[in-house]
């Protein structure tokens, strides 16, 4: 089970180092805006899609590494006063169920609407670049599943805590976030 939990934690991380550098670029890109309409009163459509585009790659390639760092936002009314086996029975079964619920919706229906766009080609109609739109809409799946993944792994983690592994095991800290 550490095995299975290092792999997809060990994955979720290498995937997540080089995302992080993505708002950089879309920070740069919306400084080129906002330039351009200062100095020369001019709009780039490119740099406004591709800054959006760059925001939904950040959100589906690092949703996975947000949700194994405990970052999620979380309402802690009950589940934040509980110990952590309590915590993790919880997440085991009313976190799973609920996250199944988004996961495929995520998968099967952003799945769907990846292949259609792939398989048609569809481009930006913003401004006369003709951006392929079909490579963002396949972060769709990709970043879900990368998510269910993390989940996979903090399903694991949980498993160890409510059976009381020595090793590896989730602590309070971890549900703190």
């Amino acid at each position: 089970m550490s095995r299975a939990i290092a792999l997809i934690d060990g994955l979720v991380a290498w995937i997540a180092r080089p995302v992080k550098y993505l708002i950089l670029i879309m920070i740069g890109l919306i400084m080129v805006e906002i330039f351009s309409r200062l100095i020369f009163n001019q709009s780039f459509a490119w740099t406004r899609e591709i800054a959006s585009w760059l925001g939904a790659a950040i959100i589906f390639l690092g949703g996975a590494y947000t949700l194994q760092e405990g970052s999620f936002v979380r309402v802690d009314i009950i589940h934040g006063r509980l110990p952590p086996k309590a915590k993790a029975l919880v997440d085991m079964t009313i976190g799973t169920v609920c996250f199944g619920m988004v996961a495929y919706v995520l998968l099967h229906h952003g799945g769907q609407f990846a292949y259609r766009s792939l398989r048609v080609g569809e481009t930006s109609s913003a401004g006369l670049w003709d951006g392929p739109v079909w490579a963002v809409k396949i972060l769709i799946p990709i970043g879900s599943a990368l998510i269910a993944l993390a989940w996979i792994s903090h399903f694991l983690k949980c498993l160890q805590t409510v059976l009381g592994s020595p090793q590896d095991h989730i602590t309070q800290a971890d549900f703190e976030n």
